[in-house]
Order: structure tokens, then sequence, then C-alpha cells
């Protein structure tokens, strides 16, 4: 008869495309990063099938602001992309605000979020030197809630979602180890930073379950950019022979690269000469030259992670209160690290 066909489910539109039922959802909800052949097998599918889904688009509910410290960092991009995904589907548009290092900047951007009507804030990082006072009077004295992205909270009330950076630099410098690395250097960050303190612990407790040490030489700190990666790894390059690092760990990806460079430079090889290790698996990580070993956080999931916790704080879910998500993240073996080869 006509009008008797079946509804089509999603069930029909997985069995179609030969895929899991929660991947053609992935797809279809833009949940998550899928690939693009992935996308046209479930499209195709939908379209073969005759599968509709109509759901209401979401009712503009608001505006959260996003603070990050540095805009030049796709490692912030990505845990921005989660979160405008998630906000799009409670209804909620994003503002990003870079926090410059400027007291009379913070404390007109302080000045405008207490006054300002956007349901929440999220947080990453140090941000521009907004201190656990500012949070607490943000929070308490105006009522805004707020999330916390890779930064100690000030006080038990404030969600945290972070990485565990002590354990995965305790990974990415056993892996150096492992292969042989005795004289290895550190690329730092800025040395007041919360994350680079944790790293630098995580790297000193590999050494101290194998006895050795990094000679205070191979300790260099500054800013997490690629041309203090680049300036970095020449100062260490400068080290007589016998004392130039087989290897550089660095504080995140774009050291890495800056790292690369100068070695590329000196006429040098990665990683025959030296290898190279980052963290943050930033999207170009995997298209440097060599493709670079580094930790892999989950940028994204955290993004969507950090929108759902403020909504459901918006929602009056008490239980989000003092929420802590620590995060592993897996070090991403690729072709910048080898065992050691001696000077």
């Amino acid at each position: 008869m006509a009008g008797s066909r079946k509804k089509q489910t999603l069930k029909d539109v997985a069995r179609h495309a030969g895929v899991s039922i929660s991947s053609v959802s992935r797809v279809l909800n833009n949940v998550k990063p899928v690939s693009e052949e992935l996308r046209n097998q479930v499209f195709a599918a939908v379209k073969a099938t005759g599968y509709t889904c109509k759901r209401p688009s979401p009712v503009y509910r608001g505006s959260v602001v996003i603070l990050i410290p540095d805009s030049y960092n796709p490692y912030f991009l990505e845990i921005i992309r989660g979160m405008e995904d998630q906000a799009l589907r409670y209804g909620f548009v994003i503002n990003i605000v870079v926090v410059l290092e400027n007291p009379d900047y913070k404390e007109s951007l302080l000045r405008w979020l207490a006054k300002s009507s956007c349901e929440g804030v999220v947080l990453c990082s140090s941000s521009g030197g907004i201190t656990d006072s500012d949070l607490v009077r943000l929070h308490e004295t105006h009522g805004l809630p707020i999330v916390l992205v890779n930064r100690k909270a000030p006080s038990p009330q404030f969600p945290l979602i972070k990485i565990d950076f002590a354990d995965a630099m305790y990974r990415a410098m056993k892996h150096l180890l492992d292969l042989g690395h005795r004289r290895i250097a550190y690329l730092g960050g800025p040395e007041s930073s919360q994350s680079a303190n944790e790293k630098r612990k995580g790297i000193e407790r590999a050494l101290s379950e194998t006895g050795f040490m990094i000679r205070p030489e191979m300790y260099l700190f500054g800013l997490p950019t690629v041309e203090w990666g680049f300036h970095g790894a020449c100062t260490l390059l400068d080290l007589p022979l016998e004392r130039r690092p087989t290897a550089i760990i660095a504080f995140n990806d774009l050291t890495a690269l800056g790292a690369l460079h100068a070695i590329r430079f000196r006429k040098l090889h990665v990683p025959s000469d030296i290898s190279v290790i980052g963290f943050d698996d930033i999207a170009m990580a995997a298209h440097a030259n060599p493709p670079l070993t580094t930790i892999a956080p989950p940028k994204y999931e955290m993004g969507i992670l950090a929108m759902q916790i403020l909504n459901q704080i918006r929602e009056n879910a008490p239980s989000q209160a003092g929420q802590f998500n620590l995060f592993d993240s897996p070090l991403v073996i690729r072709e910048s690290t080898a065992p050691c080869r001696e000077l």
C-alpha cells in the first residue's frame, strides 16, 4: 500500500553504511571529530534509506566567555572547537577573550565580567595573571559560574578539568631514557607557570628512578613559542660536543617545532643526531619535519566537557560543584625520536 513504507531508523542507516549505530550518531550529532570517509558513508546511507531526523533548532540562551592566554597557540583553539560545538547544542554563543599580561587590561576585563550578563566563564590555563582571589570574587560576589581548564582551583567549589601534566611528562622522559638517552635537555615554559612546574616534576620523577639527572645548563625556561624553542635549542647546540644533548624534551609542540628548525639550521638531523619530544599534539605536529613525537591530550573532548559542566551548573545541578576531571594523555610516538647514538 502507498504510504506504508517502514520509517527508517538509526539502525537501518548503520546497517546500510556498514558502521556502528554510535558512529552514525556521532556523525549526525557532530559530537566529536570523525573522518571524512565515515562522514560521507553515513550521509550517503541517510540519503539512500530516506532517514529523517528533525530536531528543533536550539533556542538562544545567552553567551559564555572563554578566557585564553594566547590566540597563536593551536592547542587552545582545539579546546575551543569542542566548546563551540557543545555550546551550539545548548543554544549558547561563545565570546573568546585573550587575556593580556597587563594589570590595567586585567582590571578592566574583571569589571566587564562582573557587570556582564553572560551565562558563565571558562578559564583556560593561567590566562593573563587572573588570580585566585579574582576568581573567588567573580564567583562569590557576582554569582558568575566558572569552569577551570588546566589551572589549579582556588577552592573545591570550582569545577576543574585538567591534564595530568606530571604523569604525561614522566612517560615522555621514560621514553627517551628507554631509548638510551642520558644527555637530555628540557626547553621549559615560564618558571611561574603551574603546568611548567608539574611537567618538571614528572621529568625529575623519571630521572630519580634511573639515578640520572639533568645538568643545570640543560634546563632552559622561556616563552612557550616557536621563537623561544629556536633560540633555546641554539643555546643548547652551542655547548661543546661532548656536553651537547642527544635529546630535547619541550614544554609544548610550538617550542619543539622551534627546536626542530634550530637543529636543521645547524646542519644536524632529527632523530639520528638529536631526538625531540613535544607536548600537546597540535595538528601540525604530525606534519612536522620529521613528524613529532608528542603527548596528545584529548583537547576537543575537554572543551565539550567544560561546556557540559557549565550547562549543568546553569541548570542547578549542585553535584557539579567541585567536580574534578583528570585526563590521561597518551604518548604518540612518531619519527622525531630514536635510540641514542652518542655524539
